[in-house]
């Protein structure tokens, strides 16, 4: 007779949003060493680990998620409320709103369609948050006025009482913290201060960006960023100047990985690429003239360039180039997006 085992295996269900994704649960499976339905599953596991994810948030409290960057499923997340901010850590989306009224919330989600949300730790002044991110082994949000606050798991959150931050506002941009370079670095409205933190309590006023920096990026330690339609950039975050990129304009958002790749997007459709965060690409709009807000290149088999009224660019080449415009109906203006890669990424 067979040997036989007990196995963990993930039962996995289609879900239909266009085309089939897998959704999952734990069961436990007795099976053999040659049993079909065990090697079935073993297939259906393989092709649900090199799923990416792409979640878009808009200006109406909706996120949109998509598995191939064409057919689309839209959920409501903090409805009236803009998606400021989509961050991707610890198997999880992280999502914060621009909320006018009531107490600030972080959502969270591992597929991007179920979402639950906290307070816990999230006092007034902070109603809306405008940034979300994680490293070092915490996340930091932001929001408007001197707001900051920091946490360990996502969850329950302290407020951050650091006197640096007492004439600063977090409030001008969508997408207004990251983790980069080993730092979380948020950008001020006031006087344009950028300022940046290795644990989310202790923050440090940085380089003048001169009016508003927002949707900060890297490439090893160059960082980069976009600031009233200027692409900033700096070679560590402790000196005191940043050089303008000349040719680029109209730029309104930033993205980068961690295979040395970088997107700057922007106004009527502007597409840039970098490998360094120096040296950019002209323009690669491949037509129509989408103004874009927001950009994720995480995932470099599938990156999106996103903006107004839902349109958006798509590259399935590692940015090489970019297909569209298309558009995802029932959308407002997309204004935060991220990426859950797909293995191997």
């Amino acid at each position: 007779p067979m040997r036989k085992f007990q196995r963990l295996l993930l039962f996995c269900g289609l879900l239909a949003i266009g085309t089939s994704h897998l959704a999952c649960k734990e069961v436990d499976v007795s099976c053999s060493d040659h049993d079909a339905l065990c090697d079935g599953l073993r297939v259906v596991l393989a092709y649900q680990s090199v799923t990416p994810i792409i979640v878009l948030g808009d200006s109406l409290g909706q996120v949109h998620v998509s598995y191939d960057g064409i057919f689309w499923r839209s959920v409501a997340v903090d409805s009236g409320n803009r998606i400021a901010d989509i961050t991707y850590a610890n198997g999880f989306f992280w999502v914060v709103s621009a909320r006018t009224a009531g107490n600030a919330a972080v959502f969270y989600s591992a597929d991007g369609l179920t979402w639950q949300s906290t307070s816990n730790g999230l006092v007034a002044p902070a109603v809306g948050l405008y940034g979300i991110a994680f490293g070092n082994g915490r996340y930091a949000a932001v929001g408007p006025g001197a707001v900051a606050y920091y946490s360990s798991d996502g969850i329950n959150w302290s407020v951050t009482n650091d006197t640096d931050l007492a004439l600063l506002d977090f409030a001008c941009c969508a997408n207004q913290l990251e983790f980069r370079s080993g730092f979380f670095i948020a950008g001020d409205q006031n006087g344009g201060q950028v300022t940046y933190s290795a644990d989310g309590i202790d923050w440090v006023i940085g380089p003048n960006s001169g009016s508003v920096p927002n949707q900060f990026s890297s490439i090893g330690a160059q960082i980069f960023w976009a600031d009233v339609g200027n692409l900033l950039t700096i070679a560590s975050i402790k000196l005191t100047t940043a050089t303008t990129i000349t040719g680029l304009t109209g730029i309104r958002a930033t993205g980068s990985n961690n295979f040395n790749f970088g997107a700057a997007v922007g106004d009527t459709g502007a597409i840039h690429t970098t490998t360094d965060g120096i040296t950019w690409s002209g323009n690669l709009r491949p037509g129509g003239t989408v103004n874009l807000t927001t950009v994720t290149v995480q995932e470099p088999r599938l990156m999106v360039a996103a903006g107004a009224s839902g349109g958006y660019y798509l590259s399935r080449s590692g940015g090489a180039s970019w297909e569209g415009p298309y558009t995802i109906t029932g959308a407002g203006n997309i204004e935060s997006s991220a990426a859950r890669p797909g293995y191997p990424f």
